[in-house]
């Protein structure tokens, strides 16, 4: 019998990933999540966490690369309220394009990045609140 450990963040992952799935009516099998650039539904939350934490550190800042960050997680959090220019994605370096193509690409698997962390709402509520002079009009 093999034994296998799982550690918060993969139990995070699984239970924010069942929630999709039951809001989607899907079956509840590794199988049936989806995956995105052969990484299964746990690399996905990881790597998602790992993008949020960078695109947060950038958007605490005011220079025109911390308003591209800002407005990527700000727009998967609540795009009623927030829009990302794609010509903002210009201000990023390419490592940090990376991670805001992997908040966007989330979005597709119904994750938001908020998900992915403790307190992940009021971090985003507070993140909000600091931008709202970029919200919609």
């Amino acid at each position: 019998m093999q034994t296998i450990e799982c550690d918060l963040e993969t139990d995070q992952a699984a239970t924010i990933l069942g929630e999709i799935e039951s809001g989607f009516g899907m079956k509840k099998t590794e199988s049936s999540l989806p995956t995105i650039a052969g990484k299964n539904p746990h690399q996905n939350f990881i790597a998602l966490k790992e993008s949020t934490k960078a695109l947060l550190m950038i958007a605490g800042g005011n220079t025109h690369s911390s308003t591209a960050a800002a407005l990527t997680l700000l727009s998967a959090f609540d795009s009623d309220a927030f829009s990302l220019p794609l010509r903002e994605l210009r201000q990023l370096d390419g490592e940090n394009f990376k991670h805001a193509a992997k908040v966007i690409e989330s979005t597709w698997d119904g994750l938001s990045p908020h998900q992915t962390l403790d307190q992940g709402e009021d971090l985003f509520i507070e993140l909000s609140n600091q931008w709202k002079h970029e919200a919609n009009k």
